[in-house]
């Protein structure tokens, strides 16, 4: 997500909420918002992806209660400081990672979408 930078800190407030009131559990349970992955294998490809982007300067913020301990749980994190140098800049996390940049204004919120080879 890109976020201006005159409501950033109010919205990453706001989604920070937001995201700690995932509830982990059974997927076939309905009162579940937040599944394990599809396999032990994926959730930790997500991890690594987490640790990468953190050695590579990234700020990760987990959010929420733990994750159970048991199944292929990723705790939902936030990744935020991921700079154009940072492998995870063009990465996709196919697990509750969210990734938040901000930007001065409408023009650099463009500029900043634009960077990407998703398009």
């Amino acid at each position: 997500m890109i976020v201006v930078d005159e409501v950033y800190d109010a919205f990453l407030d706001g989604y920070r909420k937001g995201v700690a009131r995932l509830i982990a559990g059974d997927p076939f349970d309905p009162k579940t918002t937040l599944a394990p992955l599809s396999s032990q294998g994926a959730a930790d490809e997500v991890k690594e992806k987490i640790r990468q982007a953190v050695a590579h300067g990234a700020t990760a913020t987990e959010v929420g209660p733990k994750v159970p301990e048991q199944g292929a749980f990723v705790q939902p994190t936030i990744l935020t400081n991921v700079t154009p140098d940072n492998p995870a800049y063009r990465q996709e996390f196919f697990g509750p990672v969210s990734m938040i940049w901000r930007a001065k204004d409408e023009a650099d919120a463009v500029r900043i979408a634009n960077d990407s080879p998703y398009g």
